[in-house]
């Protein structure tokens, strides 16, 4: 700053940036009543094999949002790489005002913080059934990933059972959407983020299907939800 003017130039508008971010991030958004988190290993965050509270309630969110558009969405998943926060109910145990639960802008940020276009993809059930399939990881080459499992979050509405001793392809032996056994020929409209409409994480499933771009954001559509919620 002190040796080159136009950095100097620069820095009020930085710092005012900077200090309007804090102020934001600092708003209350909604609270919790406990933690709400991903998968954990022993003390160790972001466990993507496994059902996660986390990605449960941002598929929540993320269908009741959804819904309210003309695209709509019957019902909603959420891949467990796209969830980078927790949200605690006392972000620091020793300090007494961490304990009320209260979750603000930036934490509930911090859950999301990719900017994903939300869309709505409509699949067929048998397409559908193939998304959950493809939990087990295979990449487009036929080669196995590091992470060999996934695990999606799903809206409440949905319900599923599984045999990993089955071949791959044929590991879920029931899918359900609103207490209805998902039928192979009918569609459903699924809400999800952007990074899935490509097949990202390989649920290339997604690409079968034909998606629309509902106009929302993930994180602007999550903090939403947290705040009427």
């Amino acid at each position: 700053v002190s040796t080159y003017p136009r950095v100097a130039a620069v820095k009020p508008i930085v710092d005012a940036a900077l200090a309007n971010a804090k102020k934001v991030g600092e708003t209350p958004v909604g609270e919790v009543t406990d933690d709400i988190t991903t998968a954990y290993n022993g003390s160790n965050r972001d466990d993507r094999a496994n059902e996660s509270t986390l990605g449960n309630l941002v598929s929540d969110a993320v269908l009741a949002q959804v819904k309210k558009t003309t695209a709509g969405a019957d019902l909603a998943v959420t891949n467990p790489g796209g969830l980078r926060n927790e949200l605690f109910f006392a972000k620091d145990p020793n300090v007494a005002s961490d304990k009320d639960g209260s979750v603000n802008y930036a934490e509930a940020n911090a859950v999301l913080p990719f900017v994903n276009n939300l869309s709505s993809v409509t699949l067929s059930g048998a397409s559908l059934k193939k998304v959950f399939e493809q939990q087990w990881q295979t990449n487009a080459d036929g080669t196995i990933p590091s992470r060999p499992f996934l695990a999606l979050g799903s809206s409440s509405n949905v319900r599923w059972t599984y045999d990993d001793t089955r071949p791959a392809g044929d590991r879920i032996t029931s899918l359900w959407v609103d207490d209805k056994p998902v039928s192979p020929t009918a569609s459903y409209k699924v809400a999800v983020p952007s990074f899935l409409v490509s097949g990202g994480d390989n649920f290339r499933a997604f690409t079968e299907g034909k998606g629309v771009d509902t106009g929302l954001v993930d994180y602007e559509a999550w903090i939403d939800y947290l705040q009427k919620n």
